[in-house]
Parts: C-alpha cells; structure tokens; sequence
C-alpha cells in the first residue's frame, strides 16, 4: 500500500472538491436507473444488479465518512480507509465495464445469469479511476 505522503494531490483534491463523491453518485443513479432495479425493494432486484448497486453505494458511503483533514494531514487511518475506498472504485469498475466482469458476478450469484450493463453505466464505472 502506498504511503499517505505518496497520494498524489490531484485525488486529494479531487476528494476535497467533491468531484469524487460525484462520479459515484452518479454511477449509483445510473445503476437505479437500471430497467430490472426494484427502487422500492432494491434486494428483489436480479442479484447481480442488487450486488452491484449494494457494492457501489456502500463505497460511497464510506467515502463521505472519509476524515478529508486526516487524510490531508497524512494520518495513516484515513489513508487505509481511502485506499479501501479506491480498491473498491477498481473492483467495481471491473465488476461492471470489464469483460472478467460477468463471470466475477456469476460466481458470486451463484450462477445466475448477470444483467447486462448499458454503455452509459460502463461509462460511469470507468470514470471512478479517471
């Protein structure tokens, strides 16, 4: 892992100015805007999609829990929790944009066919490590 001082300061800044906090907004926006979304009952969804969505939202949640001034400050903490929230912004970018994706997603429903993701969404998942 690398060190807190080693972060570079266009991601902190990004994590200051909230641009972050946008992109995976908009990527849980674009993923309950999914046509198989269950909104009032997300976990009646297709599990792929319900993973997913409970995946991304959980990492944002955990990034607005991110002390920002402890992070800036090099406080080891906040930098291991950051650096979960980037793993996973990686992993859910993988999960939906990559081609390794709809096995990950199988194997984790247990066989169940993943639904397929449109081209917007990919977008927006690829923009979590841009």
């Amino acid at each position: 892992m690398p060190s807190i001082s080693s972060i570079p300061s266009s991601e902190l800044n990004n994590i200051t100015s909230g641009a972050f906090a946008s992109r995976i907004a908009a990527l849980v926006e674009a993923l309950e805007a999914h046509p198989l979304m269950n909104r009032s009952n997300p976990k009646a969804s297709p599990k792929s999609l319900f993973w997913v969505w409970d995946f991304v939202t959980r990492t944002q949640q955990m990034l607005g829990q991110l002390d920002v001034a402890a992070l800036q400050s090099g406080d080891m903490a906040a930098g291991e929790k950051y650096q979960d929230v980037i793993g996973r912004c990686a992993m859910s970018k993988q999960m939906i944009a990559s081609d390794k994706g709809d096995m990950m997603l199988r194997m984790m429903c247990q066989g169940e066919q993943p639904v397929q993701f449109s081209e917007e969404v990919k977008q927006k998942a690829r923009a979590l490590s841009a």
